[in-house]
């Protein structure tokens, strides 16, 4: 009977552990994009738009990205399950 519940346990805490590695990877990509937070206005082209120093080159490059995707982000990514069989 406690070898049972010995084998039960072990199953349960190696069928928990893809959750608890997803929630401490969701956590820590989480805490890395919060410390950037406060550059994404320093960097790039972002800072030249804020300071309206962009030149009639970088303009137009952004004018030509916003035609070709329609002023539209793109859509995320689909992730499609991986079965072993």
């Amino acid at each position: 009977m406690q070898v049972v519940a010995v084998l039960s346990g072990i199953g349960i805490i190696f069928s928990a552990k893809p959750f608890a590695d997803a929630i401490a990877s969701y956590a820590k990509n989480t805490v890395k994009y919060l410390r950037k937070v406060p550059d994404l206005g320093n960097n790039g082209i972002l800072k030249k738009i804020l300071k309206g120093d962009l030149s009639f080159k970088e303009s137009k490059q952004i004018s030509d990205l916003l035609k070709k995707t329609h002023g539209q982000f793109p859509a995320p990514q689909q992730f499609f399950p991986i079965s072993a069989t």
